[in-house]
């Protein structure tokens, strides 16, 4: 594991900022200060504007705006500025869907060079989604804050979010990612809030704040191989862990944890995958790890979600492709 997760911050800034010309104010747009009065629409024209011009800065200066679901494209930097909020539209009667989800608030696909930075903060405005989801009011799946996919290149830097109807980053499938600085935060309550959920290679979570109502950080891999990911210097209060799988079909090769505290949550280190998920999840290194009040400092199982009673309940199988293999993991 020497050479492990070798990507810089250096490297991807230089990669994001190479084609910016512009900056792009939402406010030049249209969007206005308000709870109540939508901007999606400004938004998104400040974002296509920069895109038309081959990226740019697209700056939310200091303020709230309330906003639907935007999308981002290559070479743009979202610039949310210290006391700036884009703040979800928590209208679900009116929300756009397609298929069987609502629509997610900031999303791109198979982009490059791509970053949310700032000091300001991202909010999902969620307790009513949280509402209606226990209420079993909702028959399509609620909108994830963040959402990633098959991209490159991308930095979240200093940005805070806050209380998404479902998970804060979702990104599969996505390569040369790096969180710096990052606070997450959401109820213990909050369902389905997981912080970072991930799959992808050369990924660096770094000094950021985690504590939300599912998985501190979850990586999932159902499809492609994902490895070089290293989680340094972070701190995790309530949440379920940092977690490898369920989902674990894909295959992981390298991971580092150092130096991270868990303090009040569920797990801390914690592997799940079951009998009929398959991978092999190797190469996995934690080290000067701290725990305070957690319920299950160390987790690995081959039969999330539910184990079985005794060992005599569960009849040996043969080995297939789709048996779940740990190996290769030192904890110090």
């Amino acid at each position: 594991l020497a050479g492990i997760c070798v990507l810089s911050n250096t490297k991807v800034n230089a990669e994001i900022i190479k084609n910016i010309s512009d900056t792009f104010s939402i406010t030049t747009y249209g969007a206005v200060n308000s709870k109540e009065t939508l901007s999606t629409d400004a938004v998104q024209k400040a974002i296509d504007a920069a895109n038309a011009k081959g990226g740019g800065v697209v700056l939310v200066p200091a303020g709230t705006y309330l906003c639907g679901p935007i999308i981002l494209y290559s070479n743009i930097t979202l610039y949310i500025e210290k006391n700036a909020m884009l703040l979800l539209n928590n209208d679900i009667k009116n929300f756009p869907s397609q298929g069987k989800s609502y629509l997610n608030f900031i999303s791109a696909s198979k982009a490059r060079n791509i970053s949310i930075v700032g000091n300001g903060i991202i909010n999902g405005n969620g307790e009513a989604w949280w509402k209606a989801y226990r209420g079993k009011e909702l028959t399509l799946r609620r909108p994830q804050l963040i959402y990633f996919s098959n991209c490159q290149n991308i930095l979240i830097k200093n940005i805070h979010t806050l209380n998404p109807p479902n998970t804060h980053f979702s990104m599969p499938d996505c390569e040369n990612v790096v969180f710096d600085h990052v606070i997450v935060e959401a109820p213990a309550t909050s369902p389905n809030t997981d912080g970072i959920n991930l799959s992808g290679k050369n990924i660096k979570i770094n000094y950021c704040k985690i504590k939300t109502g599912d998985d501190n950080i979850a990586l999932n891999i159902s499809r492609n191989p994902a490895g070089n990911i290293t989680v340094t210097h972070c701190e995790f209060g309530w949440g379920h862990g940092l977690s490898i799988g369920s989902f674990t079909g894909g295959g992981l090769d390298g991971l580092l944890v150092d130096s991270c505290i868990f303090d009040g949550t569920t797990s801390g280190i914690r592997l799940k995958s079951n009998r009929g998920r398959g991978g092999v999840v190797k190469n996995l290194v934690y080290k000067n790890i701290q725990m305070d009040n957690v319920k299950y400092p160390i987790f690995i199982s081959g039969y999330y979600p539910k184990e079985p009673a005794t060992p005599d309940s569960d009849p040996a199988q043969p080995m297939t492709n789709t048996t779940p293999v740990w190996k290769d993991i030192s904890l110090s």
